[in-house]
């Protein structure tokens, strides 16, 4: 049931966001299609510059669209009328939060391989070409300065980095999402105030522990920290990007199970 519930979801997202993606893909198209005009003319420079300006412009709302339809699906599936006919299907609350963040993250994924693709278009086969050269150069040099073995690694852990905080990202919001619910009242309003201040609460945190530094309370422990990364630099930058992996997975499975219980327990729909 569980296979069922996700291709379900997928024809969801392919409804809504397939018209996006190519309209995406046609911006990249026609940025490039202008190109092939180049002129000094100032007919040219204006419609470069408009048709550049768009692109950009289909980018920021394709990222912004795959995002927010993610969370208005996980909110009108779980937490309104639609609920009642979610929560009838043979399915747990785990199994239904795992579905909503797994394809969320699956077309997060999908919008950014759009973008590359689209980008890729737009700046046409000599531009694409140098940027492929100044990438190789510089794994080139990642690999010359670190080794085979170890550059390979960075690229994987930075990969890894930046899936488990899309997926973090999905998480949060809907821990926020779900806090609101218990409201009696104004829900969504209630879930941007739990949001706003979650981050207001990470900030005054941020703040304190950035006056402690200038305190000199961590002195010890910084000297500590520095004279590893002297003695072990490459190391060193392993230790760090899986400790931001593992930090940021703890801090989004404390996001799933606030999600899970809530849903679980204090399931409230309108």
């Amino acid at each position: 049931m569980v296979g069922k519930l996700i291709k379900h979801e997928i024809k969801s997202y392919l409804r809504t966001l397939l018209p996006v993606q190519a309209v995406l893909l046609g911006m990249g198209i026609l940025t490039r299609f202008v190109q092939f005009f180049e002129s000094d003319s100032t007919a040219y420079g204006i419609s470069f510059w408009s048709s550049l300006i768009l692109f950009i412009i289909s980018i920021v709302a394709s990222l912004l669209l795959t995002f927010i339809i993610g969370i208005v699906r996980f909110y009108k599936n779980l937490f309104t009328g639609e609920g009642y006919l979610s929560f009838t299907l043979p399915v747990t609350p785990g199994q239904q939060l795992f579905t909503k963040a797994l394809v969320s993250f699956l077309f997060s994924v999908i919008t950014i391989i759009v973008i590359l693709i689209s980008s890729i278009i737009a700046m046409g086969t000599d531009v694409s070409i140098e940027v492929l050269k100044a990438g190789g150069y510089l794994l080139g040099k990642l690999f010359e300065e670190t080794g085979v073995a170890n550059g390979l690694f960075y690229i994987i852990e930075v990969l890894l980095l930046i899936l488990v905080a899309i997926i973090c990202g999905y998480l949060l919001i809907y821990a926020c999402i779900s806090i609101g619910q218990l409201a009696r009242k104004n829900k969504i309003l209630a879930a941007v105030g739990v949001y706003f201040g979650y981050s207001v609460v990470l900030q005054i945190i941020g703040t304190i522990f950035v006056a402690l530094i200038a305190t000199g309370v961590f002195a010890p422990i910084f000297r500590i920290i520095s004279d590893f990364i002297e003695t072990y630099p490459l190391g060193s930058i392993h230790i760090g990007l899986i400790l931001s992996i593992l930090f940021i997975a703890v801090i989004s499975f404390v996001y799933y199970l606030i999600t899970y219980f809530i849903i679980k327990k204090h399931l409230n729909l309108e």
